[in-house]
């Protein structure tokens, strides 16, 4: 009995010693290297295209993908898409104001009061443009240059609707820095360029 008992540890320490020589050649492949450390959920690791390990329910299944991972969908990417509108919207409108407090200028610029105060209304959703004297003094119909922001507020409430022109100011380049609404009418404003 003794020396069956020493044989069969004998054998079974080939065994082992053969099982780690196989797993040090299966690390050093280069293909085991590129999916040994994936990691599923918190020690979980990927073979190939299966995940397992502990903290994942992908035992046996496909691993996921990165899409799948973030649970985009068709639903959903048109969601983002209409969330990035807004946000470029804002950033432009934003961008406007930033200009008006640098560079050079050829009139007086807004005060620092009115730039915050244009800035409020962007973040309630208006939207900042600029408009010529010109431009506004066509929307008059008269041929008296239109100067002044509140005549130029008013001419453009006239043109445009009062609920669509939100504020008017003097710009840095003697233009007028309008706040409208987004949309008028369920499309998108913007004042038309001649």
């Amino acid at each position: 009995m003794a020396q069956t008992t020493s044989r069969r540890r004998g054998t079974s320490t080939r065994r082992n010693t053969g099982y780690a020589s196989s797993m040090s050649t299966w690390r050093s492949s280069p293909r085991a290297s590129r999916t040994f450390g994936s990691v599923h959920g918190s020690t979980g690791m990927s073979y190939g295209n299966y995940g397992y390990g502990s903290g994942s329910s992908s035992w046996g299944r496909p691993s996921a993908t990165r899409s799948g991972r973030s649970g985009a969908s068709s639903g959903g990417s048109s969601n983002y898409r209409t969330i990035c509108a807004n946000f470029e919207q804002k950033i432009n409108s934003y961008k406007t104001l930033c200009n008006q407090a640098t560079g050079p200028a050829n009139a007086s610029r807004p005060s620092p009061t009115t730039l915050n105060s244009f800035a409020k209304l962007i973040n309630k959703g208006a939207v900042i443009q600029c408009v010529s004297p010109s431009q506004v003094t066509r929307w008059s119909g008269s041929n008296r240059r239109v100067n002044s922001a509140t005549t130029a507020k008013n001419v453009l409430s006239q043109r445009f609707g009062r609920s669509c022109i939100k504020a008017v100011t003097c710009d840095k380049s003697g233009g007028f820095l309008v706040a409208t609404a987004a949309t008028r009418n369920g499309k998108t404003f913007k004042f038309p360029q001649w």
